[in-house]
């Protein structure tokens, strides 16, 4: 399984762009707007969960297993196996408000996570020793997407990028003109 950083997902982009033929073209076929294409390939803005499910990317939550020789191995966490981590945790602690207090989380916002009303944040997920990659849905297994856990109430579009190292633009990496 191999995870993606903002610079795959538009050079997939900037594929997929050069067999449909344009942006204009990519965004009717999507229902993605044609302005946000062309931020994402300008480096305006950071690739937004619908744009990265109409390139067949999907996140997932994994747990990392051991250091391998040329990488790091992975396990996929499913969202049953989440809940069960995270009842499995909150029972040592004793309660929702112990451990949403040991790990500085807000108590009512946890509480909606592990009764899937909510999708968990970054806080949680870290607090859990998980991390959220992005990946090609085809390297995924029906059973291990995690739908429930990637959509907003609202259904507005987000993104789950972290501006880390891997954002951070080189002159060379930016486009000179939009295409």
């Amino acid at each position: 399984m191999q995870t993606l950083r903002v610079q795959d997902v538009i050079k997939l982009l900037r594929e997929k762009l050069e067999r449909v033929g344009s942006q204009s073209e990519f965004a009717r076929q999507t229902g993605i707007q044609r302005t946000l294409i062309n931020e994402v390939l300008c480096g305006k803005r950071l690739p937004p969960l619908q744009l990265c499910r109409a390139l067949g990317l999907e996140w997932v939550l994994v747990k990392q297993v051991a250091p391998s020789g040329c990488g790091t191995e992975f396990d996929i966490i499913t969202s049953r196996d989440f809940s069960r981590i995270l009842r499995e945790e909150i029972d040592k602690a004793g309660s929702i408000a112990a451990w949403a207090r040991q790990f500085g989380l807000d108590r009512t916002h946890l509480s909606a996570v592990l009764h899937k009303h909510r999708s968990p944040d970054q806080r949680i997920i870290a607090a859990l020793n998980l991390c959220e990659v992005l990946v090609h849905a085809s390297d995924l297994g029906a059973t291990h997407r995690l739908r429930g856990h990637t959509r907003t109430r609202r259904r507005q579009p987000h993104a789950r990028w972290k501006k880390n190292s891997h954002f951070r633009w080189a002159a060379s990496a930016r486009p000179s003109r939009p295409i």
